[in-house]
């Protein structure tokens, strides 16, 4: 037991002088510190749950909106089905191409439902997105405003936010895609894959840095907030990227441990992590201003 006292003892002073010495690691055990002492995982938790209930009547509005609009053409409404699925991995689990039948006989009744249900999850989800980074910023519960405005306010972001979620996420799928459209290894489909990449990931910047900026009341400066927005945008890409690796692999794994639920357990895994990293990302920019107000305080005293 002593043993095991004095290894952690000496792992923490080992940590300690790498964080005196190198100041990219401070910053990260920082965060990562501000983070537990501010409970963000309950917020990263409280996020997910409403991102997660607000996807599936956003697969719903999507799926009976195409079987809408495609009515009579089986040609259109396989290629869009096709690359739908494609450009998101996720719902390969999900969705079914018999099940377009159904929406069909029912699009115009099943898109309204189905548009309400997503309209007020997404706007919960919105809502709780504001609330957690006004509590990572420590901004009082006062000063977020009333039920109704804050859902006014959810409901302007989520137009805006929301199709740019989706759009970054289509982007990255269709980065994979590319090769299954243009032939694996050829010139035109590296060239597309690499926009693609590019596309999402700077559709993903703006995302994060609109969120940071607009959604929290502490009202940083773009430069504030674009740190934060570009660690939060890199590691949503990099969960895209695995996200996809591991739907490629390990469904008999994920059939065994989950059975018929295997599709929502993996939602609710990626809407997990993409909460954590997005109240990750507005944690690096409050420790940010913290270690620039400590250094201009030493240096005027």
């Amino acid at each position: 037991m002593q043993a095991v006292t004095s290894a952690v003892a000496q792992a923490k002073l080992r940590l300690e002088r790498a964080r005196a010495r190198y100041g990219g690691i401070d910053i990260v055990v920082r965060t990562f510190k501000r983070f537990s002492e501010d409970d963000g995982n309950s917020y990263a938790a409280a996020l997910t749950y409403y991102v997660f209930f607000s996807i599936f009547p956003l697969i719903l509005a999507s799926v009976s909106i195409l079987g809408f609009v495609t009515l009579g053409n089986d040609d259109l409404k396989a290629r869009i089905f096709d690359a739908g699925i494609s450009a998101f991995p996720l719902l390969k689990d999900v969705l079914k191409p018999g099940g377009l039948s159904y929406f069909e006989d029912n699009a115009q009744s099943l898109a309204f439902i189905s548009i309400a249900l997503a309209l007020y999850t997404g706007s919960g989800a919105i809502v709780a997105l504001e609330h957690a980074l006004n509590k990572l910023d420590h901004i009082g519960a006062d000063e977020e405003g009333t039920f109704v405005e804050k859902r006014l306010r959810s409901l302007r972001w989520l137009a805006i936010l929301g199709p740019a979620a989706i759009a970054s996420a289509g982007l990255g799928g269709m980065a994979t895609y590319s090769d299954e459209a243009f032939g694996e290894g050829t010139a035109l489909s590296l060239v597309v894959a690499g926009l693609s990449y590019a596309g999402g990931f700077a559709i993903s910047v703006i995302l994060f840095v609109a969120a940071y900026r607009f959604l929290s009341k502490a009202e940083r400066p773009w430069r504030a907030v674009l740190p934060g927005a570009l660690a939060a945008a890199l590691a949503f890409e990099v969960l895209k990227t695995l996200g996809a690796l591991y739907l490629a692999t390990g469904a008999a794994t994920r059939e065994a441990t989950f059975g018929v639920f295997k599709a929502s357990a993996a939602l609710l895994i990626v809407a997990y992590l993409i909460s954590r990293v997005t109240l990750l990302g507005a944690e690096l920019n409050a420790v940010l201003v913290e270690r620039r107000r400590t250094r201009q305080s030493a240096t005027t005293t």
